[in-house]
């Protein structure tokens, strides 16, 4: 038995470094940098071991409860070889915090039994729990997975570190690159300083490791020391390429930004790239939606509503080569074109503020931030922005203006009849020399276009009705039951393949594709591979409106000045909803049409799709271009993509000290659905195929688009996603068949959660629990 509080070492005795390297259990670690390290404290532990454990159980039991004498204990997993270099077992066995004394025993048990068949030095570590934890930290020597020159910080409120580890608790974290030398956060500067410590005093040259601590009553608690499984190769060449691809990326910032007020951009403020193209899309994707959407569709269509025209006409910006949202055009594009240009800027300063210093409802801004229709509750949501009075009396008007004129029922009906004509619509996209920007101006003005005016509408009418319920007139269900009532295009789909309709079912599957601005999948391919008879079962539509809730919701219509029943209302907010969607499915089927074109022109140069994902529609549009130069230019993006990859991009970005010490905001995800569900979890992408996918799981999907709607035919238990939110198309599809899901979790906490091999969901107590890691 080895006491941690009194260590075999003396003092001043100082190991070196090689020693170090033999510790390989969680005790003998912690025992080595109890020694060496002064920046962290190590709480009194002790260890025992199988032997002892089961030829003296009592004795042994007595002596590790003298040596740790705290009321609450932590009993952890502390087997031979656990926490190794090439171990590879960091977190398989089960630690047990907040044991009481009197359960140590079973406790001690039940993490030997862990193990399977333990040998006679394999451990168990006894620690005291750390009392008054204020936050609970994971840190990295490197960037976890690839290895990148980032020291890495985890935090989250609570006593319980291995929830960060495992995706259970919403963290922030923060990446600081290796070479920094500015001034950081207050406490990352404390972590910061520990791992170095750690990295010169223990742990092996090159070495990546992860440590997991407390904060509690302003001391530095280590409670863990494990190393951090990394890819290999060449460091040297490794920092370079990620040196050249930051250098590239600032520059990327300085362009956007240009010489205007202070700058903000991000990765899922309106319309969402990161949800639609993935959090790092390839230069063929990206190009595709600036051309349809973020060039000036996006704001030409909520001009012809009557907002105004921003000062910056591009949406968004590839930084390090991710799709950022210039959050200032945005905010200004959302201003009733009757507001003056001094309190247009007012306006979009004061969101700009509130979203700098609350980045968590990054991906929420017009349901907690901005204020762009006429909501029943917008005196007090301005308010909350501290937004001037004077600017308040000349916004409240404008917005009822516009959004009495331009939510008017009988447009909304006519909106609803063209997307429905339009989804019906045969496209066909032959990309002839010379003809790509035609094609795509095509594409642009029949279906884009129309599709972000009904998305608009969409919005419109569910803040309308959100507005209602925060009043206290509805229900606050009532608005996505509504809306889901409406009916989607794939949720018709789904249910004539499931009732094993033909009726031009084939050509309606044929166009749909997962990761519908990506060109390396097929269209059809995924669909054409479902059974008949496997499609989702059609869920009841929503009740009418009660009595009661309807008079409320008329008395409160009369009030705002309207001229509309709640009936009335409630009719048009269905009629956007459902034009909205079918709008969006006529504008994924075209988007498919225009990449079968570009791949047969691609065939026809010896270009295979994955190679054209790689160029963009500028360079193949280039008609002086020879066929022998397209290679080169492929093989040189693909090249900046992997080094890019390398970056670790912030969830706000407003200057280039946010490239140096980024920070992933933790965010908010969406829950959605009423029911505890919990069961297998497996993670898809856009190449996935029905029969790979189990029955009844939950699934995981880093950014799900229409194209992805085949999920439902599998009956899942539960949908997680890192991108999206309560507006998504994911949203409105898991409210229509009553499923519960965690969406919007963020990248990293997605990539911690989506290690488990099973997890829970319970919507009502907005709680991801995991409940086993893989192997």
């Amino acid at each position: 038995m080895e006491d941690l509080a009194r260590p075999p070492l003396a003092r001043d005795e100082e190991p070196s470094a090689a020693s170090s390297a033999t510790a390989d259990t969680k005790g003998d670690t912690l025992a080595a940098l109890a020694l060496r390290i002064k920046l962290a404290e190590v709480p009194v532990g002790t260890t025992l071991c199988w032997r002892d454990w089961r030829e003296a159980r009592a004795t042994t039991l007595r002596q590790a409860l003298r040596r740790v004498r705290a009321a609450s204990l932590a009993i952890r997993s502390s087997r031979h070889g656990e926490d190794a270099v090439a171990a590879g077992f960091a977190g398989h066995y089960r630690s047990l915090v907040g044991v009481a004394r009197c359960d140590a025993a079973a406790a001690i048990d039940r993490v030997f039994d862990n193990y399977g068949a333990p040998a006679d030095r394999d451990q168990v570590l006894i620690q005291a729990c750390v009392e008054g934890v204020d936050i609970a930290l994971v840190a990295a020597s490197h960037a976890p997975g690839d290895g990148a020159p980032y020291r890495t910080i985890s935090r989250a409120a609570g006593t319980d570190s291995a929830a960060i580890t495992s995706g259970a608790a919403a963290a922030e974290t923060y990446y600081v690159a290796r070479d920094l030398n500015c001034p950081v956060d207050p406490l990352n500067a404390r972590v910061l300083a520990l791992l170095r410590e750690i990295e010169t005093k223990y742990a092996p040259s090159g070495t990546p490791f992860e440590v997991e601590l407390a904060l509690a009553r302003g001391r530095l608690w280590l409670l863990q020391w494990r190393a951090l499984p990394t890819v290999r190769g060449c460091a040297v060449s490794r920092v370079r390429r990620f040196r050249v691809a930051r250098r590239a990326a600032v520059r990327a910032l300085q362009r956007a930004a240009g010489h205007g007020a202070q700058p903000l951009f991000g990765l899922m403020p309106d319309w969402n790239p990161a949800e639609l193209l993935g959090e790092h899309p390839r230069p063929l994707a990206r190009s595709v939606f600036d051309a349809l959407i973020a060039r000036d569709t996006w704001w030409q269509a909520r001009a012809y509503l009557g907002y105004r025209q921003p000062k910056q006409h591009r949406l968004v910006h590839a930084i390090g080569g991710r799709p950022y949202v210039d959050v200032r055009a945005s905010f200004e594009s959302l201003v009733p074109a009757q507001v003056d240009s001094r309190n247009a800027s007012e306006l979009v300063a004061c969101w700009t503020r509130r979203l700098s210093r609350t980045p968590s409802l990054h991906d929420r801004v017009e349901l907690a931030i901005a204020v762009t229709c006429a909501e029943f509750d917008a005196p007090a949501r301005l308010h909350e922005s501290n937004v001037r009075k004077t600017t308040v009396r000349q916004l409240l008007p404008a917005l009822q203006s516009l959004t009495q004129s331009v939510f008017d029922p009988s447009t909304l009906v006519s909106r609803r009849c063209a997307a429905e004509r339009l989804a019906r619509h045969r496209w066909e996209i032959p990309i002839e020399p010379g003809g790509l920007r035609a094609a795509v101006r095509r594409l642009r003005t029949l279906a884009a276009l129309p599709f972000a005016v009904s998305a608009r509408l969409d919005f419109i009418g569910a803040a309308l009705l959100r507005s209602a319920a925060r009043r206290g007139a509805i229900d606050p269900s009532w608005p996505d039951l509504l809306r889901s009532s409406a009916g989607t295009a794939a949720g018709d789909l789904l249910a004539d393949l499931r009732d094993g309709s033909t009726l031009e079912l084939h050509q309606r599957l044929a166009d749909l594709r997962p990761g519908t601005f990506e060109i390396d999948v097929l269209a059809g391919a995924v669909w054409d591979a479902l059974p008949r008879g496997s499609g989702a079962q059609r869920r009841a539509p929503a009740t009418q409106l009660p009595a009661a809730q309807a008079r409320a919701l008329d008395q409160l219509l009369a009030a705002e000045g309207w001229s509309i029943d709640a009936v009335t209302l409630c009719a048009a907010v269905r009629n956007a909803s459902r034009a909205r969607d079918i709008g969006k499915w006529a504008l994924s089927r075209g988007i498919a049409a225009l990449m079968s074109g570009i791949a047969a022109w691609g065939t026809r140069r010896g270009l295979d799709r994955e190679t054209l994902g790689w160029l963009t529609l500028p360079s193949i549009g280039a008609a002086s271009r020879s066929d022998r130069e397209w290679l080169p230019v492929a093989e040189a993006a693909r090249r900046r993509h992997a080094a890019q990859q390398l970056l670790r991009m912030p969830t706000l970005l407003s200057s280039a000290h946010d490239l140096h010490e980024v920070h992933c905001v933790s965010g908010s995800p969406s829950f959605l659905g009423a029911a505890s569900v919990s069961g297998a979890l497996h993670v898809i992408d856009r190449h996935s195929k029905p029969h790979e996918v189990p029955l009844c799981a939950v699934l995981a999907i880093e950014s799900a688009d229409p194209g992805f709607d085949w999920i439902f035919t599998r009956r899942p238990l539960a949908l997680l996603t890192a991108f999206g939110g309560p507006q998504s198309h994911m949203a409105l599809r898991c409210v229509e068949q009553g499923l519960p899901a965690v969406l919007g979790l963020g990248l990293s906490r997605f990539r911690r959660v989506t290690r488990a091999t099973s997890v829970q969901v319970d919507p009502v107590r907005q709680a991801l629990d995991v409940l086993a890691m893989r192997d």
